[in-house]
């Protein structure tokens, strides 16, 4: 381990990790980190579980996506002067932007960055955009030596993959103290920070830790498995079959509004304050103010007063009209134009809730979906704007079967087991999503062409084309090229997408005619044909591509990868 006499210096959680990815046991992981715990102040104890957990913030702050691989190969490129295509190439060699970070930044020997320094910079590069979101990353690399560079990136690209899982640091912050591994867990979940868990259980304070009203959860995900009947199956308690509804998944949080706190005064009704959080973990709630007062009046009357007050709801904002629901489309003129009162008036909305994860100091996480469904049913729900999900709790195979064949429901259905605990940020075949294949992928935008008559000053935001790009997999954040996709972009739900990108070039190549921008925009494809390609770092192309709409839902880190690409390809005849 490197000597370096400051306890707080960056370089201390560098050549920690550098030791444990070489580890070969998870015992060893759990002993090297619990060593490391017990010598730092709490403060900086903080930022490290943060970083060895590969967080930059805690959980209710993370930014919704990490820097994307053209930003780092910016910053290369300006702190080295080597050209693009060589460290792409250099990538390549060496299978990981950590290792070119510490090949190639070896000027600086001495550490002088402190974990001070780096949770300065890294808070602040979650507050910027656009390039001035390069010169935070240049300032960080700049001063690292070969080690930090190393880890630096990792925790920049959101890709600490050196066993270092948030399960194996909640075992060491449990190892450092003798405590339970499932308190950690429980109370990290509570939290959404690991750093904040581990200064608790230094000072045996575990119990103190209470869910965090406004901070909002991870949500849990359902599987799509390829033989859903076997699972559902094996499920002996009985099962629950819901609609499954082509909305805005949200999570609701109610509770009397702290006085102390600057709060917006539209979120406020009677006292009762009112947050709603997209999947992204971002609050959408001035997009809907008019689920502000409906979700205020929910009972129980306890959330007029007490410090343990109020609701957490999970369940889907829908668009309507004629009493009959509307596709997700519909919602994105609200979501692009929040403070637009024509585009609240063009579309109503609604939010069904189909689950309920806290009420009154009760957390129910861990009581089965059955004891939850009941809370659930025993909230009076007077609004027409807030309703309560359909649900069939006396599920069997013969009427799932016969629902999915009317294709009476909206978008397909989902399945429930009746003993299923709510499980924040994972997904589980405790719940399954049944819907019709489509051949459509999710991938993020990562370059734009503009059309030739763009490149005058008459038309300065027409588009030819935009460059896609699928994840690596579910762990690795890594884009891979995919093709590109017509920027057919006249809808109306696509027509502001030119000025954003113009807002958020990265860099521009060709004359300015192919720029890269920050890889941010989520977008729904369809198309023909999933095709090998040689060409593509993915290994594949789209045949006949086109755009669908704007993924507002999902954060990039939720986006196609590899692994979606090979069943595809499997399952093309």
């Amino acid at each position: 381990m490197a000597n370096v006499a400051a306890q707080a210096a960056f370089i201390k959680f560098a050549a920690v990790a550098d030791h444990v990815s070489a580890a070969e046991t998870a015992d060893q992981v759990i002993a090297l980190l619990s060593q490391y715990f017990v010598t730092l102040r709490d403060d900086q104890l903080l930022y490290a579980v943060r970083y060895f957990a590969g967080q930059i913030l805690p959980l209710p702050e993370r930014p919704t996506a990490p820097i994307g691989e053209v930003t780092l190969i910016s910053a290369f490129t300006i702190l080295t002067g080597a050209e693009p295509a060589d460290l792409a190439q250099q990538q390549q060699q060496q299978g990981d932007w950590s290792e070119v970070a510490a090949s190639l930044l070896l000027r600086r020997t001495e550490p002088v960055l402190t974990l001070e320094d780096v949770a300065i910079a890294l808070e602040q590069l979650t507050k910027t955009k656009g390039k001035r979101r390069l010169g935070w990353v240049i300032r960080l690399l700049d001063r690292a030596t070969s080690l930090e560079a190393k880890y630096l990136t990792k925790l920049l690209l959101g890709n600490l993959q050196v066993d270092l899982a948030e399960q194996a640091v909640e075992a060491a912050v449990a190892q450092s103290v003798e405590c339970s591994l499932a308190q950690i867990q429980w109370v990290h979940m509570l939290l959404g920070d690991l750093g904040k868990t581990a200064i608790l259980a230094r000072h045996g304070q575990l119990e103190q830790a209470r869910m965090q009203l406004f901070s909002p959860l991870k949500f849990m995900l359902a599987d799509a498995v390829a033989e859903p009947l076997t699972v559902i199956q094996s499920w002996t308690d009985g099962f629950a079959i819901e609609p499954k509804y082509d909305g805005l998944r949200v999570q609701a949080h109610v509770a009397p509004a702290d006085r102390s706190i600057d709060l917006q005064e539209e979120t406020v009704v009677a006292g009762i304050r009112v947050a709603l959080f997209s999947r992204s973990l971002v609050e959408i709630t001035p997009q809907f103010p008019d689920l502000i007062a409906p979700l205020a009046a929910l009972e129980p009357r306890a959330l007029v007063s007490g410090e343990s007050a109020g609701l957490i709801l999970d369940g889907e904002i829908v668009a309507y009209q004629a009493d009959q629901l509307l596709p997700l489309t519909s919602l994105q003129p609200r979501l692009d134009r929040p403070d637009s009162a024509a585009a609240m008036a063009a579309v109503s909305v609604a939010f069904i809730v189909y689950d309920l994860l806290y009420i009154d100091g009760r957390v129910l996480l861990n009581r089965p979906y059955q004891q939850r469904r009941a809370a659930l049913e025993s909230l009076v729900m007077e609004s027409s704007k807030v309703q309560l999900a359909a649900a069939d709790l006396a599920g069997d195979l013969e009427r799932l079967t016969a629902r999915l064949r009317s294709r009476s429901s909206q978008e397909g259905l989902m399945v429930k087991a009746l003993q299923s605990l709510y499980r924040p940020g994972r997904h589980s075949q405790d719940w399954l999503k049944l819907k019709q294949i489509a051949a459509t992928l999710d991938l993020v935008v990562t370059a734009v062409e503009r059309a030739p008559e763009s490149l005058s000053s008459d038309q300065p935001e027409s588009l030819a084309s935009l460059s896609v790009a699928v994840r690596t997999s579910a762990s690795d954040p890594t884009l891979l090229p995919i093709g590109r996709v017509p920027a057919d972009l006249a809808a109306a739900p696509l027509a502001d997408l030119p000025a954003w990108f113009e807002q958020h070039i990265l860099e521009e190549f060709a004359e300015g005619r192919v720029c890269l921008v920050e890889p941010q925009i989520v977008l729904e494809v369809a198309f023909a044909r999933l095709c090998p390609s040689s060409r593509h770092r993915s290994g594949y192309w789209l045949e006949q591509p086109q755009i669908l709409r704007i993924r507002h839902d999902k954060p990039v880190s939720e986006i196609d990868n590899l692994e979606t690409l090979a069943k595809f390809g499997q399952e093309q005849p």
